[in-house]
């Protein structure tokens, strides 16, 4: 059963979640091990729980996340997943990120140019695994407990919006998993004092090894779309997308279609 959107105070909240948007990739390419050379393949099923306190709104969905030793990453939907979950794979050898939507049979493909030698390229943006578990400037460090077998390292931050609201947000890192987030906890309160939304993730089983290669698979039989086809999918109607994601769509669709056309000329 599709869950009901959370309302607009929960969305702070809900970016912090694995979801089906191109914000994995940034959060998923920096994964390094302590040395910041090697990266641990594993298999990680979680669960994750999303409350809208004030909407009483709710989504609770089971996220896998297959890491290779190649530093390629299936985050989302385990494969065959009909309940509607994306997943989206990042292929490290093929420089691809491909968003899959078994419920509608239909995935799309970004292909990321080579960088020419000797480019200078900006660092990655704050992803959540950090190279040597650092602690994020301004973070609160929390110690170190086992989480699902494996010591983990913690810290806690709050941030400001320009509502008067905080977000606070607790994560927790394998040392040893090349920094992977095995738990997380976040609390929205608004300028009013008052818990709007609250976010969870916690690790409910963790295989380490080459994971299955089912998790980078997809069947050749779906079509190659655009990237707002699969997000026009994940509403109800389109008279409930905003101008916001109206304007968004556009934009990955230029780069999808930028991407192709390169990648078509090489």
């Amino acid at each position: 059963m599709a869950h009901r959107p959370l309302s607009k105070t929960g969305f702070g909240i809900v970016i912090l979640t694995i979801g089906a948007s191109m914000f994995i990739y940034v959060q998923a390419v920096s994964s390094q091990n302590k040395s910041g050379t090697d990266v641990v393949a594993l298999t990680a099923e979680q669960v994750e729980i999303t409350n809208g306190a004030i909407s009483h709104r709710s989504l609770d969905r089971r996220i896998t996340t297959a890491i290779r030793s190649d530093k390629s990453r299936a985050t989302g939907a385990a494969p065959g997943d009909t309940s509607g979950l994306l997943r989206v794979i990042t292929l490290r050898p093929e420089r691809e990120i491909v968003t899959v939507d078994d419920k509608n049979r239909m995935k799309s493909t970004l292909f990321i140019a080579p960088v020419p030698a000797g480019t200078s390229l900006p660092a990655p943006v704050s992803p959540p695994q950090r190279r040597e578990c650092e602690r994020p400037q301004g973070a609160e460090l929390l110690g170190e407990r086992m989480i699902a077998g494996v010591n983990a390292i913690g810290y806690r931050h709050a941030s400001k919006d320009p509502d008067g609201g905080t977000t606070t947000a607790e994560d927790w890192f394998g040392k040893a998993l090349g920094c992977f987030v095995l738990e997380s906890r976040a609390e929205y309160t608004g300028g009013d004092g008052i818990v709007k939304s609250t976010f969870q993730r916690s690790t409910v089983k963790l295989i380490l090894g080459e994971p299955d290669p089912s998790f980078f698979s997809v069947p050749v039989d779906y079509s190659e779309v655009p990237p707002s086809a699969i997000e026009k999918q994940r509403l109800p109607s389109l008279t409930d997308a905003s101008d916001s994601m109206k304007e968004r769509w556009k934009k990955d669709d230029e780069k999808y279609y930028t991407a192709l056309s390169d990648r078509n000329r090489r």
